[in-house]
């Protein structure tokens, strides 16, 4: 291919990108793509590990766990208490075209579902008000803690085709229907957002975008699937039954069993944020990196060095199924 018609290629695409209307902050004001010979984009996952490190063994410790995080996380007045996961795209001159996550909008709405309606174990799932996180946020984010050492990232040189659709996605997900409905208004750990009209949960959010590149997202160490016994659960997801916390601390073990799902259990599938960062971390202390990969640094606004990996995903075809799709499998938290 000539010059000639590299320069049209990434002159057509700075165009599309200078179309898409802002998306509630993520995507910066006033930036422009210029055109440039070196067409490739990059999308960054950035993750921060839970407060204190959660266990899964079992209904019993993952309680546990997670309540001396965040009681801990709390009372230092730290965020992100149990991790949190992000994504960055940067055009081919390094200017960050969207940073964005989903949060919880209203905290308190979690701890009254499992202190006033009790619903157990079913508040992995459970959806609760959801918000986009700002650019500007996550940057002041990114400088807390890189300064204590608490954050990590891997960095994917992606095609301008792959970058459209990660454009596209954040587009949708942030945009609002007729009826004034956004997916981004809902945030649950048990929905995938390329399900149409689901929320997600900050992990999902950043696993979808990359998996519109085409990249591997199904690395065995990133994430957790667990079978949550059905009468742990409760609230409206379990006709209204009560579960209180003692009940999920007796509980030693996940179900097990050949049972119906949906009745006698139900799945539940994460992206830990915790386990990302910490393979990261075994990758850059290993004798030899995953094939691919390449060890990396960036340097946050307060000139912090944070240590990650970086990969060449330009050579894999770019995907072209639709970015939202039907979802593939029943659950008791989406309708």
């Amino acid at each position: 291919m000539t010059k000639v018609a590299y320069r049209v290629i990434i002159l057509t695409f700075s165009l599309l990108l200078l179309t898409l209307p802002q998306v509630r902050g993520e995507l910066r004001k006033g930036e422009s793509v210029q055109p440039h010979t070196d067409s490739i984009f990059e999308l960054s996952i950035f993750v921060i590990p839970s407060h204190r490190p959660l266990d899964w063994t079992s209904p019993s410790s993952i309680l546990r766990s997670t309540v001396n995080s965040f009681m801990e996380a709390s009372f230092s007045r730290k965020l992100y208490s149990i991790g949190h996961l992000f994504i960055e795209l940067n055009n081919p001159e390094g200017i960050p075209l969207i940073r964005t996550s989903i949060a919880s909008k209203e905290p308190s709405e979690q701890r009254a579902m499992v202190l006033k309606e009790k619903i157990g174990l079913a508040m992995l799932g459970a959806p609760v008000k959801g918000r986009m996180e700002s650019m500007e946020e996550l940057e002041t984010k990114i400088n807390r803690f890189a300064k204590k050492k608490k954050i990590s990232f891997i960095s994917y040189k992606i095609l301008p085709a792959a970058a459209e659709r990660v454009i596209n996605f954040v587009k949708a997900f942030t945009s609002r229907d007729s009826a004034g409905f956004s997916q981004s208004d809902r945030y649950g750990g048990a929905f995938w957002p390329r399900f149409k009209g689901e929320g997600a949960g900050c992990s999902a959010f950043g696993m979808a975008a990359l998996e519109l590149t085409g990249a591997r997202i199904d690395y065995p160490d990133w994430y957790v699937k667990v079978q949550v016994p059905y009468d742990l659960v409760g609230g409206k997801y379990n006709n209204g039954n009560k579960i209180r916390p003692r009940d999920i601390l007796q509980r030693k073990y996940w179900y097990k069993g050949s049972g119906i799902e949906n009745e006698d259990y139900y799945t539940h599938f994460i992206y830990d944020p915790s386990y990302i960062y910490n393979w990261i971390l075994n990758q850059l202390s290993a004798d030899h990196l995953p094939e691919g990969f390449t060890k990396s640094t960036k340097t946050s606004k307060n000139g912090r060095v944070i240590e990650g990996l970086s990969f060449d995903a330009t050579n894999i075809k770019t995907p072209s199924e639709p970015i939202f799709k039907e979802r593939a499998y029943p659950s008791i938290f989406a309708h």
